[in-house]
């Protein structure tokens, strides 16, 4: 089967693997690679496939940091194809070539951990057919007369099948049957959570605010063409000397007139901070005055569900973000906050969100779950907030406690 049949089923399918899946399968792959080694008869490359700003490079560059390995990459167009084959020289009346420095997989990777990966990118975008047969050796791992590492694991991205991409010549049969085609496509949530580690590089805060708020809006463009965006809109708020309607129109072209539009009257709001969110790391780690400050704002929010909800609704996604993208040896969140923010919402109507709040606590913060709980006690009951709560986490809780008593009866009578 050729490249674009494959594709083209996987299109038909609706296969597509999110950002955590996509990392989930990397990580199994370097340790397999670690463990079994390469097969040269048969390795393995793995294929993303995505458009433009979806996170390719980056799922590849995360797992690599965190398992110790080298990452390093090789970009279509990016030098002319002659420079791939290395100076040539003569000896004993035969060419030979040095080898390439800009392709380091000739050589045993320098990293921690012994290994390394190395990205193809836009593997089959490039109609220059000598380059493309060099992209095909190097995914092979091979090069003329050098061969690859065994250390080293080939990876490529390219985007999805069109006229540009993976339909300019036909790839090796043999090759084809190697790739482990990986279709990503970046959920809102996973988009959100790294744009919210991003806020300041690549996304600028007031955009992330307004796509948070107005999360439906997100597809209207892929993901780079957020960051452009971003960067731009950053710019344009530094210098004071902007046109008017500049923005409107930087909007437009990136999107369309109707969210250029939408945008223009959330700029209005100005730097008042009644009419954003409130951070989730400010809620989360605030001072008892501090938070004196954000739950008046919060309260006020809260008593005007009809134009103020959103808000909420925004805080509570950023707490949210924030929990998850944060390590818990680095976290510092106070989990008396966090129980004050409960127990407000709960009480005003809002209990499905303080309910996603400690869904969240429970998958990656147990203990400070079950401190956020202590702290919804008056003495040895629940506050009414805190008892909705408990109900509503699907008796959690209560099969936990239920198993530790288990637990100590099954020891009391074993010492007897």
């Amino acid at each position: 089967m050729e490249i674009k049949d494959r594709l083209g089923w996987i299109q038909e399918t609706g296969i597509t693997y999110n950002m955590e899946e996509t990392k989930s399968l990397i990580r199994a792959m370097f340790k397999g690679h670690m463990k079994h080694g390469d097969d040269p008869d048969a390795a393995r490359i793995i294929l993303l496939i995505g458009n433009h700003g979806e996170g390719k490079t980056r799922a590849l560059e995360q797992v690599a940091l965190e398992m110790g390995w080298a990452h390093d990459n090789f970009h279509a167009g990016a030098v002319d194809s002659q420079d791939n084959t290395g100076l040539q020289k003569e000896k004993d009346g035969q060419t030979i070539h040095s080898k390439p420095r800009h392709i380091p997989i000739f050589d045993p990777p320098k990293s921690k951990s012994g290994y390394g990966v190395f990205v193809i990118e836009e593997f089959g975008s490039n109609d220059n057919t000598e380059f493309q047969n060099q992209a095909r050796q190097m995914a092979e791992g091979r090069l003329g007369e050098f061969c690859k590492h065994p250390n080293w694991l080939i990876a490529a991205t390219s985007n999805p099948e069109s006229d540009q991409y993976l339909t300019v010549n036909k790839l090796d049969a043999a090759l084809v049957s190697r790739l482990v085609i990986v279709p990503l496509k970046t959920e809102l949530e996973e988009k959100l959570r790294y744009w919210r580690t991003k806020t300041g590089e690549l996304m600028f805060e007031k955009l992330y605010w307004f796509l948070l708020m107005n999360r439906g809006l997100i597809s209207a463009a892929d993901s780079r063409s957020w960051y452009n965006l971003g960067k731009t809109l950053r710019d344009c708020e530094e210098d004071h000397e902007v046109l008017a309607g500049t923005i409107y129109k930087a909007f437009k072209m990136a999107t369309n007139k109707e969210i250029a539009a939408a945008f223009e009257m959330f700029q209005k709001k100005g730097n008042d901070p009644d009419q954003y969110p409130i951070s989730g790391e400010q809620l989360l780690s605030a001072n008892v005055e501090t938070m004196t400050v954000l739950f008046d704002r919060l309260g006020r929010w809260i008593r005007d569900p009809k134009n103020c909800g959103v808000l909420v609704q925004a805080t509570k996604h950023d707490m949210i973000l924030r929990i998850r993208e944060t390590a818990p040896e680095t976290a510092n969140e106070k989990p008396e906050n966090i129980a004050q923010f409960l127990e407000l919402i709960t009480t005003e109507g809002f209990a499905d969100m303080a309910q996603d709040v400690l869904n969240v606590l429970k998958e990656k913060r147990p203990n400070i779950c079950n401190q956020v709980l202590a702290n919804m006690k008056r003495g040895e009951e629940f506050t009414p907030a805190g008892t909705r709560l408990l109900a509503l986490m699907d008796g959690h809780m209560a099969r936990r406690a239920g198993k530790k008593t288990k637990t100590k009866s099954k020891d009391g009578d074993d010492d007897e």
